[in-house]
């Protein structure tokens, strides 16, 4: 698997680590890693340049709406670090957030490969926050946490 990653906030090796965790059919060929907006328009690099083009013109991602997004014909997840800009968040809800969403997304790389059926989005969300919540414990030590956080859903 390749990382673009510029570890201001999660390491490579944090986070190969942490997709160890997982089987194969959940690793992305290219992880990209995307901590502020400007790392949007370097996309230009590794994605197609009709994706490129969507992401850039699409608002949601710039606006932080979009945590992640799976390009599944590439084999490539990107995650933006930057849509957990809130207020009351400090860097390790960021992180934990993100983690969040790296398997969210690699839960519907899952679903291409196993011809999955039924919510995608409802199953994505349900195995990242169970899978966060029941691997506490190694996640809090992998990331370096003094305590082991749990994933809140919001209803």
């Amino acid at each position: 698997m390749n990382i673009i990653n510029n570890q201001n906030f999660i390491t490579n090796i944090q986070l190969t680590k942490i997709l160890a965790l997982l089987s194969n059919q959940y690793m992305p060929h290219n992880l990209i890693i995307c901590e502020c907006r400007k790392d949007v328009f370097r996309l230009y690099k590794f994605i197609k340049p009709i994706d490129y083009l969507l992401t850039i013109l699409d608002m949601t991602i710039l606006f932080g709406k979009v945590e992640g997004i799976n390009y599944i014909e590439q084999d490539i997840i990107i995650i933006y670090i930057f849509a957990q800009d809130y207020e009351e968040y400090d860097n390790q809800d960021k992180q934990l957030y993100s983690l969040h969403a790296l398997f969210h997304e690699a839960r519907h790389r899952w679903q291409k490969l196993t011809n999955y059926v039924g919510d995608e989005e409802k199953d994505a969300d349900y195995f990242a926050t169970t899978y966060i919540n029941k691997n506490s414990k190694k996640i809090s030590k992998i990331m370096n946490w003094a305590d082991e956080w749990e994933v809140e859903e919001e209803d």
